[in-house]
């Protein structure tokens, strides 16, 4: 009886194991053929990257002749950067935020008149993504949209709270280390900027 238990256990343990490796190759052959890596191009803080004739990231849509530069990257504790701007958070709390990281940005156009929703920027590393605090930018920015005419720039403050549970003990530990990327445009080339 022990022999035929340690027999079930020993081919259930195989087949969860070769279950695990099929889901974990067609995972990564789905991701390939998904985003092919040689159509992501990364650009780094200061360097102006032009949105030309791909997606934005949410709304599906195009931004031809428009560009985004990251002039200055800050990580600020979250409290005190919510207090000494005055910032009242209304529509999503995040109560368990350590940090932020504020990115000073700065929007052109030199094509027809576009209009920039400044949540349309997702700031991700290698497991997690994060949105913008829709409460912090459009304090910051007295909008969320912004419309621009040909020859027209705009600044812009993006900010993006980062709670410590949404990160694992040794990357929140080296969080200086972590490699965070914005996301200008996703379709057909994915267009991202280095910020640390």
């Amino acid at each position: 009886m022990k022999n035929k238990k340690r027999v079930f256990l020993i081919v259930i343990f195989c087949v969860l194991a070769i279950a695990w490796i099929i889901r974990y190759v067609s995972l990564n052959h789905y991701w390939r053929t998904v985003r092919p890596l040689e159509k992501r191009v990364i650009y780094q803080v200061g360097e102006e990257v032009p949105f030309g004739d791909n997606l934005m990231v949410s709304p599906h849509k195009y931004a031809r002749g428009a560009s985004i530069t990251i002039n200055r990257v800050q990580i600020l504790d979250y409290q005190t950067f919510m207090e000494e701007n005055q910032i009242e958070q209304r529509r999503s709390p995040n109560r368990k935020a350590k940090l932020v990281i504020v990115l000073d940005a700065t929007f052109k156009n030199e094509g027809e008149t576009v209009t920039i929703d400044l949540t349309d920027y997702y700031l991700h590393g290698i497991d997690q993504y994060y949105t913008t605090s829709f409460d912090i930018v459009e304090s910051l920015n007295n909008g969320l949209l912004v419309e621009l005419q040909a020859g027209e720039e705009f600044d812009a403050i993006l900010a993006y709270p980062i709670s410590e549970y949404s990160l694992s003990r040794g990357t929140w530990k080296n969080f200086d280390e972590y490699s965070l990327y914005l996301m200008a445009t996703i379709r057909p080339e994915l267009r991202e900027i280095q910020i640390q």
